[in-house]
């Protein structure tokens, strides 16, 4: 299944149905009603574009000169039809900016720079707008921040990860494991399988993130930006460069699914569509069904401005997320376009989802193929869906955390983030007897704190610790299932409740909350140790006993 996906039907995509286990609605990969009557309509709209049109492409294609080809051909995310055309034309010295580029895509950073210096011998300028200066610039940075990575691939080579040196190779098990788990998911899902390699590459933090991408270090702090795809290549940080870790399997899943669509859709799908089926996507590589997932936090966020009025229109996204002016920003774009993916998919399945991407890479814009499947006017469609999300409800106590990173982080900083100026009195006070040794004293304190302010995951994790270290297990336990219940992904609270379900013999529940935390933040020992001890699978233990070694030395 390897090449252009445009070259495989809809009925080859349809022989490869996902397993029920995967799907969040039971007639997903059932027959679409009406779809045969869509179809014939379809059909009839399409014939034109499909017979007359299709030859006519390829006319004009067949026309093009070499270059220009080659050029498209690499903005299509054709990149193996691309890399035949320029080894076919080996000698001719007036292609090497575009082998630049397509170094680019491969991650081969000193080729492309080299292919650039022939280039710009031969023509030093061709103008004001020479896309080569980009190029350079990209590939400069990105062989002096990359290039002396470590690297380590999967055991068919099929995936290549890459991670600073030193304590972040830690991440290459996990993140191999996770894309070959998403690779196999993600080409059911889409009807194809991308040809690999597939490449990742962990970059430090948010001034490497910028410098070897277009987005500028400003727009990352901003929206919390932590990972991206581009040049059919994935750029995610190092969760170390964050105060309280992220996501990092997630983002990863998120970003191969990016990849995805990126080939599928020729790189057509706008940015809305792109991270709104992410999102849909992104946890089914780690064993969840499809759907937006969205926490307590992101309906509140949706509850909010539905009622104030204040959604972002889809148009807003571009060209990027990591454009928008706050990270609640941020946040709610995700929220919306997840949510109203997960909707369309829900309605017309994977068939119509796999369908609707053909016909944006055939060249409809994607409003206008997802009309095609859903038989209606997108505009109808978008306000259907503003109009469900009154199913939400605003929750003033649930608000998004920040992204800290590292190098402008403190434990002092999570007193920004609480509103209560009494429970923020009462975190200060206990956090000043836990600096003491005073763990009990703490815990009666930060008891209090969670009275003022019941959901605030700092208060619910601070309680949880310092009741662990005092001795009162069911406490922390109590302390921990609250705050993940609210924020699923607060990696302190994940930490202290599997020390807490280990310490009270619940080894089940300790190895899922401990690898949950390690998928957050890898760089605490206390899951890794809890995994190495319980865990039976051989290799895992191994893998984890290395890493509790490694991180508490």
């Amino acid at each position: 299944m390897n090449g252009d996906p445009l070259q495989r039907s809809s009925a080859q995509g349809r022989q490869r149905p996902l397993g029920a286990r995967r799907i969040l609605w039971r007639h997903l990969d059932r027959p679409l009603f009406p779809m045969w009557l869509r179809a014939l309509s379809f059909l009839a709209s399409s014939l034109v574009f499909l017979s007359g049109g299709a030859i006519a492409l390829e006319r004009a294609e067949a026309q093009e000169p070499r270059g220009d080809a080659i050029a498209r051909l690499i903005r299509e995310m054709r990149l193996e039809e691309a890399e035949a055309h320029l080894n076919a034309a080996s000698d001719d010295r007036s292609l090497d900016g575009l082998r630049a580029r397509l170094s680019l895509y491969r991650g081969n950073f000193s080729d492309g720079l080299r292919a650039l210096e022939r280039s710009f011998e031969d023509v030093p300028s061709f103008g004001e707008s020479d896309p080569r200066e980009l190029t350079r610039e990209i590939l400069k940075e990105s062989h002096e921040r990359l290039g002396d990575h470590a690297e380590f691939r999967s055991a068919d080579g099929r995936i290549v990860v890459r991670t600073p040196r030193g304590i972040d190779e830690i991440l290459a098990p996990y993140a191999i494991d996770i894309l070959e788990r998403g690779d196999a998911e993600f080409a059911e899902i889409f009807g194809f399988r991308h040809p690999g390699p597939i490449r990742i590459d962990f970059v430090r933090g948010p001034e490497d993130l910028s410098k070897t991408s277009t987005l500028s270090e400003e727009a990352i702090a901003t929206t919390g930006t932590i990972g991206l795809c581009k040049w059919d290549r994935m750029l995610v940080t190092t969760p170390r460069a964050l105060a309280r870790g992220y996501g990092y399997l997630e983002t990863i899943a998120h970003e191969l699914a990016h990849l995805y669509l990126s080939r599928a859709s020729r790189d057509r799908a706008p940015v809305w569509f792109h991270e709104g089926l992410a999102k849909v996507l992104e946890k089914v590589p780690l064993g969840q069904p499809i759907g937006a997932h969205l926490s307590p936090s992101n309906k509140a966020l949706l509850a909010k401005h539905h009622e104030a009025g204040t959604l972002l229109p889809f148009s807003a996204f571009h060209p990027s997320i990591a454009l928008l002016p706050t990270q609640e920003q941020a946040a709610l774009a995700y929220a919306e376009a997840a949510d109203f993916v997960e909707q369309f998919i829900s309605e017309h399945g994977l068939e119509g989802l796999r369908l609707a991407i053909h016909q944006n890479a055939l060249g409809l814009t994607i409003e206008e193929a997802l009309e095609q499947v859903a038989g209606m006017n997108f505009h109808a469609m978008e306000e259907a869906w503003r109009s469900s999300l009154g199913r939400y409800t605003y929750d003033p106590d649930l608000k998004e955390l920040e992204k800290r990173f590292v190098d402008e982080a403190s434990e002092a900083d999570d007193l920004k983030e609480m509103d209560n100026e009494a429970a923020r009195k009462k975190l200060r006070l206990g956090d000043l007897l836990w600096d003491r040794g005073r763990p009990k004293a703490a815990s009666v304190v930060y008891r209090e704190a969670v009275e003022l302010s019941p959901k605030n995951p700092i208060l619910l994790s601070r309680l949880g610790r310092s009741s662990l270290e005092a001795g009162e297990i069911e406490e922390a336990i109590r302390a921990g299932e609250l705050a993940i219940g609210y924020y699923p992904d607060h990696a302190p609270a994940l930490s202290l409740l599997a020390q807490a379900y280990a310490r009270a013999d619940q080894p089940s529940q300790a190895i899922e909350t401990a690898r949950r935390a390690v998928g957050i933040n890898p760089f605490d020992p206390a899951p890794h140790c809890v995994l190495g001890r319980l865990v039976e699978e051989p290799k895992e233990r191994e893998t984890e006993r290395a890493a509790c070694a490694r991180l508490t030395r």
